[in-house]
């Protein structure tokens, strides 16, 4: 006997998940405060679309213009990183243009939390687990990684000094979770080998 699912389908208006949507459209340009041709402020209205939402995201970026340099100041509407920075990136190629333009500083740190964002998001979707974006403070010891799951079990990667002979150099400590405070340690002889017991840990690989 085997099992039927029905799967209903659904009215689908926006641009289809499967697909790029179409690129982010400049809407509103506004300049403000300076000369004539050499403003202090820049406001572009930028509007794009995400996969799957039938409805177009719309938000302001701010630019300052000093010396020639557009620095980027703040996106208006709060849309979280993933869409602020598609916002950042076109409002940066279009601010570019202006004559008055030589360069466009501040857009590099969004895109690398971005980046960052990103790759924490495919190792949690991956392995459950993710590394942790601020890592453990300790005055006897040097947090090397430290990694948590939605449930608060962690993983942490220490060192400490070689002279220092009431501490392991190499330990691994385990956290269980918000619900119980255990902690496990286990020392290591190498780096290499503190890792391998992590990712054991953290993906579910296991030693033949």
């Amino acid at each position: 006997m085997s099992d039927t699912t029905t799967l209903k389908q659904t009215e689908q208006t926006g641009p289809p998940p499967t697909h790029l949507p179409d690129p982010p459209k400049i809407t509103g340009y506004q300049s403000s405060g300076g000369e004539l041709g050499s403003p202090s402020t820049i406001t572009l209205t930028v509007e794009f679309y995400t996969p799957g939402i039938a409805e177009p995201y719309e938000t302001d970026v701010l630019f300052s213009i000093i010396n020639g340099t557009a620095e980027f100041r703040r996106v208006e509407a709060q849309l979280g990183l993933s869409k602020s920075l598609i916002a950042v990136e076109a409002a940066s190629k279009e601010v570019s243009k202006h004559p008055a333009v030589t360069a466009v500083e501040g857009v590099d740190a969004i895109v690398e939390s971005q980046r960052q964002w990103i790759g924490r998001c495919k190792q949690f979707n991956e392995t459950g687990w993710v590394e942790m974006p601020e890592k453990p403070d300790s005055t006897i010891a040097s947090c090397v990684e430290a990694y948590e799951n939605k449930d608060g079990e962690q993983y942490i990667i220490w060192t400490t000094s070689e002279d220092d002979d009431n501490h392991p150099d190499i330990l691994v400590e385990h956290h269980h979770g918000d619900d119980d405070e255990t902690v496990d340690t286990t020392p290591c002889d190498t780096l290499n080998e503190a890792r391998e017991k992590v990712a054991r840990e953290t993906t579910g690989v296991t030693e033949e």
